[in-house]
């Protein structure tokens, strides 16, 4: 009977261990083989490797001499955009944030080709718990961003940044832009706003310092639009050159009154169009605005570039305002003439007094000169002709009333003794309320040379400054101040080696 449970006992013993190894077994085959197994073991090699990312260095920017405006540099292992301009190029080349993401500017606009494309590495847990990289270890190198070559000429742009910035601040300007254009291919040299911001610290300024008022902002233009009106009177020959219009008292339609200011100073009563281009007369231009259809000049307006972006490739562009109306009236004409009922842009007065400068072609706007990687650079094409707007027979005789501008008129203040310049002044009343204000304007200068062939046109101004009245006061003085720079560096870059 003894024996027997004894038997029995180790029978059970034998089971048991039989029933353990086959569970263990089991366990095993699960671990190794099945789908679940290989969950767990991935599980259990996650504990020990991890991925880590190799960020891409941004493309750097430069300008059109290949002196770098923004660049990569390696900073406590990490890489940290520098903007060597600081304020100068500011809301031109706009910023990135943490992340190195572009964020307004050229950053934004060329994030894509700038930004490159991150790589990783695997990396093991080492016994003391380090990770570390090991032969077997997976690398996908990451691919550098590209970097771009702008039309800018940070010499021009450092000038216009400094004078804007001092005129600005010395009568306390709300805004102001300064733009350098080559007229004959419409490559821009230098894109300045006021105010300006530091883009490694953006986060301590307020957003309206990162617009670019060049391309942004938008104002009734004022008498820099009486050429237009002056142009398309002559190419459709409702006037002649050598006609008188009374320019003595105001025009009163109803409770609008149209007048010249300082009319009590004129010393003539009668202009030709060339003197009502000089003089900057109101009066003159409606005169000869009465003369033509609105409708016609809206659509002039349109096809020298107003109402439309310019296609610049810059984010945010204002396309501009041309008001419609159902019913337009007489004082919707003649107050239109002399550059009020419209908004435009910096950048599209740019354009359409570069088209006088070449002759008649309304040009894109050229701002990259090229991209380049380690191997390939990509030129982009300059010139490119949107359309033509105007007769060269016209031009020329735009060109002979804006010279006069210049040397006996609004814009004297401008002039360069032995260099001949082409311009024309421009004060706006600003709108406040639904009323034109007395005291709140926009003032600016819109300038050429030389005029035989123009490789500069220049266009800047200042929004509320305080304690002037016109644009004639103190714009011009600004425009003459930045061309006696430029010319001081052709004449350095003539000599250098």
């Amino acid at each position: 009977m003894l024996k027997n449970k004894e038997t029995f006992r180790i029978k059970i013993f034998k089971n048991i261990i039989l029933i353990s190894f086959f569970l263990i077994f089991y366990k095993a085959i699960n671990f190794q083989l099945l789908p679940q197994g290989r969950i767990y073991e991935e599980e259990g090699e996650k504990e020990f490797i991890r991925i880590k990312k190799i960020k891409a260095k941004r493309g750097d920017i430069y300008d059109r001499n290949l002196i770098p405006l923004a660049i990569s540099i390696i900073k406590d292992d990490e890489w940290t955009r520098k903007y060597p301009f600081g304020f100068i190029t500011s809301n031109l080349i706009g910023f990135v944030n943490s992340e190195d993401r572009g964020l307004e500017g050229i950053e934004f606009e060329f994030d894509n080709i700038l930004k490159g494309k991150d790589g990783m590495i695997e990396l093991f847990r080492t016994a003391d718990g380090k990770y570390s990289k090991l032969p077997e270890s997976k690398i996908i190198l990451p691919e550098n961003g590209k970097d771009i070559i702008l039309t800018i000429d940070i010499r021009i742009q450092k000038i216009c940044s400094k004078i804007l910035k001092d005129y600005a601040e010395k009568y306390n300007a709300k805004k102001g832009w300064a733009c350098v254009i080559n007229p004959s291919n419409g490559e821009i040299l230098a894109l300045s706003s006021y105010p300006f911001f530091d883009p490694e610290n953006y986060y301590k300024f307020k957003e309206e310092s990162f617009r670019n008022n060049n391309i942004q902002y938008l104002f009734e233009p004022g008498s820099v639009f009486k050429p237009l009106t002056a142009i398309y009177a002559i190419k459709n020959s409702k006037v002649k050159l050598n006609e008188l219009f009374d320019v003595s008292k105001p025009i009163i339609i109803k409770d609008v009154i149209i007048n010249d200011p300082e009319i009590e100073k004129k010393k003539k009563n009668y202009f030709t169009l060339e003197e009502i281009i000089v003089n900057s007369s109101n009066i003159g231009i409606s005169k000869v605005a009465e003369r033509l259809k609105m409708e016609e000049l809206i659509n002039f307006a349109y096809r020298c570039g107003f109402g439309n972006p310019t296609g610049i490739l810059f984010p945010g562009e204002s396309s501009g305002l041309i008001e419609k109306k159902k019913k337009l009236t007489k004082v919707d004409l003649l107050t239109f003439s002399f550059g009020q009922g419209l908004l435009v842009s910096p950048i599209q007065i740019a354009l359409f007094y570069s088209a006088i400068a070449n002759n008649g072609y309304l040009l894109h706007p050229v701002l990259v000169k090229g991209i380049k990687d380690e191997k390939n650079f990509r030129e982009f094409n300059s010139k490119i002709i949107t359309r033509k707007i105007f007769d060269k027979e016209e031009c020329l005789i735009i060109k002979n009333f804006l010279r006069k501008v210049v040397e006996e008129g609004s814009g004297k203040k401008a002039k360069i003794e032995g260099l001949s310049i082409c311009g024309k002044t421009g004060t706006s009343q600003k709108v406040i309320n639904g009323k034109y204000s007395n005291e709140l304007s926009v003032m600016s200068f819109v300038g050429f040379f030389p005029e035989e062939n123009p490789e500069y046109l220049i266009y800047l101004g200042l929004d509320e400054p305080q304690n002037v009245r016109f644009s004639s006061e103190i714009i011009p003085e600004m425009f003459k101040k930045i061309v006696e720079e430029i010319l001081l560096i052709k004449e350095i870059a003539l000599y250098e080696p």
